[in-house]
């Protein structure tokens, strides 16, 4: 009886692990390209409303930004939010705050720059 019980549990056991083994697995690749973003984020948004769990995340560029946020843990809906953002968009095209421009780069620094050509004339005694 002992074996019996031992056999049947055997059976069982390796049905859940053949049946997990075979269980299928969704992944999703997501190309490059800024206008594509937003598509993919419609992808993973219909996904998640089908209730289809998602198992690999691989992507390029603007779609490997979108997998990382979302293998991170952001919603769709907070992705999108995040990437229709004023400041998302100011930084995606490189535009800097006035804050964050460097002393020496500011136009307006009135009287406060250096004067190269004295330094030209110490130096190389050119006039």
């Amino acid at each position: 009886m002992n074996s019996r019980r031992r056999n049947t549990l055997l059976i069982i056991l390796s049905l859940f692990f053949v049946l997990r083994v075979n269980a299928q697995k969704v992944g999703v690749v997501l190309s490059g390209g800024g206008a594509n973003g937003l598509a993919h984020i419609g992808v993973l948004q219909a996904l998640e409303d089908h209730h289809i769990p998602i198992d690999y995340v691989a992507g390029t560029s603007m779609g490997a930004i979108i997998g990382g946020l979302y293998v991170a843990g952001y919603s769709p809906k907070a992705i999108e939010e995040l990437l229709t953002s004023e400041e998302f968009i100011t930084d995606i095209q490189g535009e800097l705050g006035e804050k964050y421009i460097y002393y020496f780069k500011q136009h307006n620094l009135k009287g406060k720059s250096l004067n190269t050509d004295h330094y030209i004339n110490l130096n190389f005694q050119h006039k």
